[in-house]
């Protein structure tokens, strides 16, 4: 249970940055709900998939989906270390 606290609390801060991106890009409120209700919807049942179909206790692929994970975490991890903070440039519309 812990982990399941710790795992939601440290995605907290994407999601709400997302969803206040997706906000003024000029989402309505009720799509960006929408959105991330999917997000749930599809998140649960594949992640109990990949428990049932992938349990390193089982040694169905266990191995495979520990180094493929590693990689993943790899990746993001340098992709959120390496981020520059971005400006936002308006361009207008080019009237011809």
């Amino acid at each position: 249970m812990p982990l399941l606290v710790n795992v939601a609390i440290s995605n907290l801060p994407e999601g709400v940055a997302s969803s206040s991106d997706l906000r003024s890009a000029g989402w309505s409120l009720a799509r960006v709900t929408r959105m991330w209700l999917l997000v749930v919807l599809v998140s649960a049942p594949a992640a109990a998939a990949g428990y049932v179909l992938l349990d390193p206790a089982a040694g169905l692929m266990g191995p495979g989906a520990q180094a493929f994970a590693a990689g993943e975490f790899l990746t993001m991890l340098t992709d959120t270390s390496s981020r520059r903070p971005s400006r936002r440039i308006a361009i207008s519309p080019v009237r011809w």
